[in-house]
């Protein structure tokens, strides 16, 4: 189980399955989300706590609402996916949820994750975050439901050119 919750961890920092911000009723707001948009796109490298220590990770937000997981990248026996959607939720906050698929090295599904994460700015090249996650074996049970927080360091203004 500890080999699987490394993996877990990195579904926890990113996000699948958001609800898009609402449509701006005004040019003002617009903008905001525009800028929200642009300060959140790129890649970020840092750690995310799992219930047995932290796992490091580099996620890739893009301007769409995107994210995905860039790294660690699958090995010969197995790995892990993931990918969801993040929006706007204020000036300099945000939130993601993330859908992750951990596989041994035929392929085959032996766990997944699902997280939401609020994260807030903490200037233009850093955020945290706070969040829940659940694990889930392969028929869809959970196996375990815990807080989670994670800590981001913009590595690169532009995001990766698409999900891996």
């Amino acid at each position: 189980m500890k080999r699987i919750l490394g993996p877990l961890a990195i579904a926890v920092a990113l996000g699948a399955a958001l609800t898009t911000a609402p449509a701006a009723a005004a040019a003002p707001e617009a903008v905001a989300a525009h800028q929200i948009r642009a300060k959140a796109a790129g890649v970020w490298t840092g750690t995310v706590a799992v219930p047995d220590g932290t796992v490091q990770v580099t996620m890739s937000f893009h301007p769409n609402g995107t994210v995905c997981l860039v790294e660690p990248p699958p090995g010969p026996d197995g790995g892990a996916e993931g990918s969801g959607t993040w929006t706007r939720t204020g000036p300099t906050t945000f939130s993601f949820r993330v859908t992750e698929r951990f596989f041994d090295g035929s392929g085959a599904t032996v766990a997944s994750l699902r997280a939401t994460h609020r994260a807030t700015l903490q200037g233009a090249n850093a955020f945290t975050t706070v969040g829940k996650a659940s694990y889930y074996d392969p028929a869809g049970n959970v196996l375990a439901t815990f807080a989670t927080n994670s800590s981001m360091k913009r590595t690169q203004q532009a995001p990766t050119p698409s999900c891996p």
